[in-house]
């Protein structure tokens, strides 16, 4: 299996699609990036039990109850998986009233930095087509004047 660098964009959308099964149970992965998916990609705030919750970029809200009905956990295997990701640095946790913030850390290398959708400042479910830039291929040396970069095909073309 390939271990290349890089990352995918996964959009929250994913979770309607039939192989996301949320009648299933959720193994270690699943669970992993159903965090990711949950955490807040902006500064926000959720209105929970009555309570004003605010949340930075790359933090959630959620009880061990809520996880353990989501993912069809014990709530004992949900604390002990959130153990298990503090003492790897994937996650830090605060406790909140009724529930705990859990702050993804290193979100912005997850997601590829605030600045990675600069046309946009919401949350969105839907994939934006983007002309890729600073590719190998979308490089032209200045020396070779008689080429053009055609964007968006990568390709060079004779003029």
């Amino acid at each position: 299996m390939s271990k290349e660098k890089g990352y995918i964009r996964l959009y929250r959308s994913i979770t309607d699609n039939f192989l996301w099964d949320n009648n299933r149970v959720f193994d270690k992965r699943s669970a992993w990036i159903d965090l990711l998916l949950m955490a807040s990609y902006q500064p926000t705030e959720r209105l929970i039990d009555g309570i004003l919750v605010k949340l930075e970029r790359g933090e959630l809200y959620a009880s061990t109850r809520f996880l353990a009905s989501r993912w069809k956990w014990s709530k004992d295997k949900v604390s002990r998986f959130l153990v298990l990701l503090e003492t790897q640095g994937m996650v830090r946790r605060k406790r909140a009233t009724n529930g705990t913030i859990i702050l993804i850390e290193k979100y912005d290398y997850f997601q590829g930095g605030k600045d990675t959708d600069k046309d946009t400042n919401e949350d969105t479910d839907e994939p934006r087509t983007r002309t890729p830039t600073g590719t190998k291929t979308n490089k032209v040396k200045e020396s070779n004047k008689s080429k053009k970069n055609i964007r968006g095909g990568g390709r060079i073309v004779e003029e």
